[in-house]
């Protein structure tokens, strides 16, 4: 039983452990995960987990959570039941109940599910198939009809606990920003778009060559969305990105008009590429008005 509960990710460094592979091997320091068995805390972590999850579920469960609080030995079960269908019964909704493990033990609603959407600070869509998912799960919510303050049902809050608990994966993750090097011949921009039932999206890459010929691809920026719930077919979803792609395409044409073959310094490319998505922000949309005086228009700005 102790193995099956985790300890805290910030309570690990308490448990720690050293390793030897061999006499003449380096000595390794590991963090055991879960309860260990010997140590003091050991029988009361075990039972008060028991406890509180009895107590946390007891809507869910009332027959299972009634017997963890009062027929309970340490990891023996010491209870009983009137007809072997009722024991059947009880043996199920037992079962349940200890397949949710206290990290996906939380409350969760709507709003919450949101404010962790918003949290994830991704400016450039680095982060893209993370913050898909978490935007999937935002759609289903919505599909379900849950309102805000709605407590999510254990199944949907459990796949929510899960994906939470995945996000400090992202802190190991890096990738390099500096994309220009010195001794430049040329820098190409490729932009790809496609698009499935669930949603669809563009990346853009950039491609330095070097005048010695070497070239460096790297990833730049990407942008995605949630198919919207009416369903599109695969054929018509990819144009969607398509407006990315042209969107793409126009800056290129404006970057290749003013640099040209031009070897710009860092400040000199990031100034131009700040100046360009001003130049492409400001185009017209559709008039404010019907007024055929008022020439204030609606521009991408606006938004």
């Amino acid at each position: 039983m102790f193995r099956q509960i985790e300890i805290h990710l910030h309570q690990r460094h308490f448990q720690k452990i050293l390793w030897k592979k061999g006499l003449n091997e380096p000595v390794q320091i590991f963090k055991l995960k879960t309860v260990t068995y010997g140590t003091t805390p050991a029988c009361y972590l075990s039972t008060r987990v028991l406890k509180q999850l009895s107590l946390d579920e007891r809507e869910n469960f009332p027959k299972a959570a009634d017997i963890v609080l009062h027929d309970v030995y340490l990891d023996d079960i010491l209870s009983g039941c009137s007809s072997f269908n009722e024991l059947e019964s009880l043996k199920t909704e037992l079962t349940q109940l200890f397949k949710i493990s206290p990290s996906t033990n939380h409350i969760f609603t709507k709003r919450d599910v949101l404010s962790q959407n918003a949290r994830i600070f991704d400016p450039l869509g680095l982060l893209g198939p993370v913050i898909s998912k978490a935007k999937f799960f935002m759609q289903q919510l919505w599909l379900l009809k849950f309102e805000w303050h709605e407590k999510l049902p254990v199944p949907v809050a459990a796949e929510w606990a899960s994906f939470v608990l995945s996000l400090p994966v992202l802190e190991r993750l890096k990738i390099p920003r500096f994309v220009l090097s010195e001794n430049l011949e040329s820098i190409i921009l490729y932009g790809f778009s496609d698009a499935s039932e669930k949603g669809f999206g563009a990346v853009t890459y950039v491609s330095v060559i070097k005048n010695n010929g070497d070239r460096h691809s790297h990833l730049l920026c990407r942008k995605s969305r949630v198919a919207p719930l009416k369903t599109l077919t695969i054929p018509r979803s990819p144009n969607f990105g398509g407006l990315w792609e042209s969107g793409v395409k126009s800056f290129k044409t404006h970057l290749k008009r003013v640099a040209g073959n031009s070897n710009l310094t860092l400040e000199e490319f990031i100034t131009l590429l700040t100046e360009i998505e001003v130049v492409l922000n400001l185009r017209p949309i559709s008039p404010l008005s019907s007024d055929f005086d008022d020439f204030e228009t609606l521009y991408t700005g606006h938004f």
